[in-house]
C-alpha cells in the first residue's frame, strides 16, 4: 500500500529515526493510518501530550516550528511536530526546510502530510538525497481490492467477516476506505462479543433501511404509482450526505437478488426455493418479490444492473446528477 523511498547518503550512517518524514497520498484515511503507525514508533501514548505539537498548516510559522523541533523533549526521547495537509507550509517555507535538513535537531522529528509532492522541486530532491529524510507514498486501494481491505480491517479488530459480508459492506458503503473502516467499527460494536460478522448483520445494521426503501420504491413502480415511488426515492437521497453511495448500493443489491432468483427459476427451481436461496425469507416480502420477478426478464435485470453500475461509477468519480439519473432510470424501467 505504501511505497517508501529512503534516501541514500554515503558520508553519514542512517539514524534510527529521520528528521523529516513526508507522507503523500490522496486518501486522508490511509494517510492517517500511516501517520498513526509512525507516531506509535516515535512516541509512547503517554508522551504525546507533552512531546507532540500539531499546528494548523495555514497558521504554522516556520520559525516557531523549528523552535519546537529544537526544544529538548520533556519526559520523552524526542519531540515531534506533525503538520497535516501541509502544502501551504511547504510552499511558504521550502527554503527554510532545506536549510534545516542541513543541520536538523538531533531530538526533533518533523512529519508533513501532503496530497501531492512535486519531485522536481529543490526540497523534493533534497529529501530524496538525504538519509535524514524519508518520503512515504501512500497508494490508493483499487475498487476490486476493497473487499479484501474490509476483511483486513475486521481481522485487525479480532473479528472475521463471513462469506459475502465484505462484498455487501462495500456494495452498500462504497469504495472509500475511511467509510468502510468506520462501518466495520460499528459492526464490531454491534456484534460484540461475537467473533464473526455475517451478511445478516450487515443488512441489519447498514442496509436494512436502505434496502427496504429500495424494495418499496420498486414495489410502488410495479404498481405504476410513480408519485409515491419518486417521493420515497428523493427522501432516500436526502437522508444523509453520503446517500448517493448507499442508495445505488441498495438498489444494486436488490436487483442482484432479483437476477439470481430469476436465474434459479429459469434453471428449474421453484419460486419458493429460489427466494429462500437468495435470502428472501419473509412471506409478505416474498409475495411482493415474486411479482417483481415475474414482471421482468432475466435480460431486463441484467440491463438494470449494467445501468446501476454506470451510475455507481459516476457517483464515485463526481460525474452527473445521480438523483436525476436515478429517476430517469426508473422511468425507463416502467416502460420495459
Amino acid at each position: 500500500m505504501a511505497a517508501r523511498k529512503t534516501a541514500q547518503h554515503t558520508e553519514t550512517p542512517a539514524p534510527a529515526f529521520k528528521s523529516l518524514y513526508v507522507i503523500v497520498g490522496q486518501d486522508s484515511y490511509l494517510i492517517g493510518q500511516d501517520v498513526e503507525k509512525l507516531l506509535s514508533r516515535l512516541l509512547e501514548p503517554d508522551q504525546r501530550e507533552m512531546a507532540l505539537y500539531q499546528p494548523e498548516a495555514e497558521k504554522a510559522d516556520g520559525a516557531e516550528v523549528l523552535d519546537e523541533l529544537r526544544t529538548l523533549p520533556f519526559l520523552a526521547s524526542r519531540r515531534v511536530v506533525l503538520i497535516k495537509e501541509a502544502e501551504p507550509f511547504v510552499t511558504t517555507y521550502a527554503e527554510l526546510l532545506e536549510k534545516y535538513l542541513d543541520h536538523p535537531s538531533p531530538t526533533g522529528v518533523l512529519i508533513l502530510t501532503v496530497g501531492t509532492w512535486d519531485s522536481r522541486r529543490r526540497l523534493s530532491k533534497k529529501v530524496a538525497a538525504d538519509n535524514r529524510a524519508e518520503l512515504i507514498e501512500v497508494g490508493e486501494i483499487k475498487p476490486w481490492h476493497m473487499s479484501g481491505f474490509a476483511s483486513t480491517c475486521a481481522q485487525e479488530k479480532g473479528v472475521r467477516l463471513g462469506p459475502g459480508a465484505a462484498e455487501l459492506i462495500v456494495e452498500l458503503i462504497g469504495n472509500e476506505p475511511g467509510r468502510v473502516a468506520a462501518e466495520i467499527d460499528k459492526l464490531v460494536m454491534f456484534k460484540h462479543p461475537a467473533k464473526t460478522i455475517v451478511v445478516d448483520d450487515v443488512e441489519d445494521l447498514i442496509g436494512a433501511s436502505r434496502m427496504f426503501d429500495a424494495f418499496e420504491v420498486i414495489e410502488s413502480l410495479s404498481g405504476q404509482d410513480k408519485g409515491v415511488a419518486f417521493d420515497r426515492l428523493r427522501r432516500m437521497f436526502q437522508a444523509s450526505r453520503d446517500a448517493e453511495y448507499t442508495v445505488i448500493g441498495a438498489f444494486a443489491f436488490h436487483f442482484r437478488r432479483l437476477f439470481r432468483c430469476k436465474a434459479l427459476i429459469e434453471k428449474g427451481e421453484s419460486e419458493q426455493a429460489a427466494m429462500l436461496k437468495t435470502g428472501v425469507k419473509f412471506p409478505k416480502m416474498q409475495e411482493k418479490f415474486i411479482k417483481q420477478i415475474r414482471r421482468f426478464s432475466l435480460r431486463d435485470f441484467g440491463q438494470f444492473l449494467v445501468e446501476l453500475g454506470g451510475m455507481d461509477y459516476q457517483a464515485k468519480t463526481g460525474q452527473g446528477d445521480i438523483p436525476s439519473n436515478m429517476e430517469k432510470f426508473f422511468l425507463r424501467m416502467m416502460k420495459s
